[in-house]
């Protein structure tokens, strides 16, 4: 039963982190919204490939170093990536 207590503390070891995980999306958006309103006030694109392809390229980086598969982040991020892009767009 041991392992019962063992799978237990690492489920809620997990629930930690996706609360962790939880906040930091919170704080991208709330920072993406900001990037949105002054991009508006600019009248700048609200979408920036470059940015979005030198993220990706830094990512990668980052995955090396942990031994995450490239994959994994590529769809992730895609999936952050495509929400931000939605909640950044100006409402009309």
């Amino acid at each position: 039963m041991k392992y019962l207590e063992e799978l237990n503390e690492l489920r809620l070891e997990i629930e930690d982190i996706d609360k962790t995980i939880i906040k930091y999306l919170a704080k991208r958006l709330t920072t993406i919204k900001k990037i949105g309103e002054l991009k508006a006030n600019h009248n700048l694109n609200y979408v920036d490939i470059m940015r979005e392809e030198n993220l990706k390229n830094i990512h990668k980086q980052i995955c090396q170093k942990y031994n995450i598969p490239d994959e994994f982040a590529s769809e992730f991020f895609e999936i952050i990536f495509k929400f931000c892009r939605e909640f950044q767009q100006p409402k009309i």
